[in-house]
């Protein structure tokens, strides 16, 4: 069943938001023919009978290489955490957490303030 964001175009397409540029140009797009584009932000699927689902919002999920959305909040939920506890952001880097990169001790416990200064 085809997936991804859910984005609504046509002439009755409002033109922004209230007083807020910014996020207006984050979320409403043009394209070549002057059509606009809302992108709402929520994921979605066409199931056969052509009902669209709402799934879930594209700030808790990866788009993965080949374009599948994967929802990182899920592993979270099933195993009961705080939603305190659940990452708002992730970062992936290629480079590993070794001792002698300086990021983690001998006994590879995490070097909070080299990580903080590392990467933020």
């Amino acid at each position: 069943m085809p997936r991804g964001e859910i984005v609504i175009g046509g002439p009755n397409v409002t033109v922004g938001y209230y007083k807020n540029e910014e996020k207006t140009k984050e979320v409403y797009k043009v394209d070549e023919r002057g059509m606009r584009w809302f992108c709402t932000g929520d994921i979605g699927r066409f199931h056969s009978d052509g009902c669209l689902e709402v799934i879930d919002r594209k700030k808790d999920i990866v788009k993965l290489q080949h374009g599948e959305y994967v929802s990182l909040g899920k592993e979270a939920k099933k195993a009961r955490l705080e939603k305190f506890e659940i990452p708002a952001k992730i970062k992936l880097v290629s480079t590993p957490w070794t001792s002698e990169s300086g990021l983690v001790t001998a006994a590879l416990k995490l070097k909070r303030d080299v990580i903080r200064k590392a990467f933020s």
